[in-house]
């Protein structure tokens, strides 16, 4: 590395967005672009509410640098946000950091690209600010602000939309071509500087043309908004956060989709579908992991690797897919007794009701491995939402 280059500001590119619009998926697939097709080198910083972040989990499994913001925004741990960038820096010195605000931050023009541009220009230099839109849940998003409900009052995602400088539509490959069209109009209705791009981590759709973006010479240049805090207080505080981490002991091959579908199920139908803002759950082991996420009543699978993949279209790649679950009751399963599989399982997720927290035991892992084969599992009319036993009682 020259003189020059040991000086020169670290490229930075924020990547706010809605819970659930895709943002982490994006980050992995840019930093995908930039490192295996043109010898970049990328880090992220993901960002939560737990002290287990899932997200941060499915980065480092994909093979990045990655730091983590915990309990709270970037916005109320700035200090701790430009430490982590700091580290990244230092460690590694990248030549792209992808930071990921929670999915409830809003003022992040004020409240984190302002501050380094003013504070560290020496050593970062600071992309337009980038905000995710799910673009299947657009239409949606952008028409029912003035209604009540945990997604229905939609001042914090109408207020990222309002703060972006490029606006990035995501899940382009399930959106036809005359409803693509209509989102743009209405997005450049609401922000007519903002560029709009619609993309896909799916077909690929647009990953070039962001990760273009992100490592070009444009800097932010939008000023801030100004807002009163106390508007979003009401949306904000109908907001729970639960945080969990467990050892899934079982012998043999487990069906790792299997079991993240029962978790998934079992939440789908305790809460209505109104209630749920974004639940992500990843299991992994030295062999494989696999994350699963449920906004509403979708589910997706954001990725999987390692493992066969019993006629399920995964193996050895990061995909994505949707699904819609099915409506009624749906039973919980326990691992069966005479098979055993080590390894680590961390949820997230926001819910509407009472903030609650769960601390689970640390992982240990076996050489079984982590495996998409089917297993044995029993269904559980009723009870918990997952009946688990302790490694004496298998």
């Amino acid at each position: 590395m020259s003189p020059g280059e040991e000086t020169r500001p670290t490229r930075f590119a924020i990547l706010g967005g809605y819970l659930g619009a895709g943002k982490t998926t994006l980050a992995v697939s840019v930093a995908r672009e930039l490192c295996m097709n043109r010898g970049r080198s990328v880090a992220i910083i993901t960002n939560d509410q737990g002290n287990v972040l899932v997200d941060t989990e499915f980065v480092r499994d994909a093979g990045f640098d990655v730091r983590d913001v915990i309990g709270g925004c970037f916005c109320t741990n700035f200090s701790e946000f430009v430490r982590s960038a700091d580290s990244l820096v230092q460690t590694g010195r990248p030549d792209l950091i992808i930071a990921e605000p929670i999915g409830t931050s809003t003022n992040i023009i004020s409240s984190v690209v302002a501050p380094l541009k003013t504070m560290y220009p020496e050593k970062f230099d600071v992309a337009p600010l980038f905000i995710v839109l799910d673009g299947t849940r657009a239409a949606d998003l952008l028409s029912r602000e003035a209604e009540s409900g945990l997604l229905g009052k939609r001042i914090i995602p109408h207020h990222q939309l309002r703060e972006a400088e490029c606006v990035l539509v995501s899940r382009a490959d399930q959106i036809g071509r005359e409803e693509m069209s209509s989102i743009v109009e209405r997005i450049g209705a609401e922000v007519p500087e903002a560029e709009v791009i619609p993309y896909s981590a799916v077909d690929g759709t647009n990953v070039e043309r962001t990760a273009d973006l992100m490592i070009s010479d444009r800097t932010s240049a939008k000023n801030s908004m100004p807002v009163d805090p106390a508007l979003f207080a009401m949306e904000k505080a109908s907001l729970g956060w639960y945080n969990a981490s467990a050892t899934i002991i079982h012998e043999g091959k487990l069906d790792a989709y299997a079991f993240a579908l029962s978790v998934v199920k079992g939440l789908s139908s305790s809460f209505d579908a109104e209630d749920i803002g974004h639940v992500k759950l990843i299991i992994s082991s030295p062999a494989g992991a696999m994350k699963m996420s449920l906004i509403m009543s979708t589910l997706r699978v954001d990725g999987v690797r390692g493992g066969k993949t019993n006629g399920r279209g995964y193996e050895d790649s990061a995909q994505c897919s949707d699904r819609r679950l099915p409506e009624g009751p749906q039973g919980d399963i326990r691992l069966g007794a005479q098979e055993r599989f080590r390894g680590r399982g961390s949820a997230n997720g926001e819910l509407r009701g009472s903030v609650l927290h769960s601390e689970g035991a640390g992982s240990e892992a076996s050489d079984e491995g982590l495996s998409l084969y089917p297993t044995r599992a029993e269904a559980l009319p009723g009870g918990s939402l997952l009946q688990t036993e302790t490694p004496e009682d298998l």
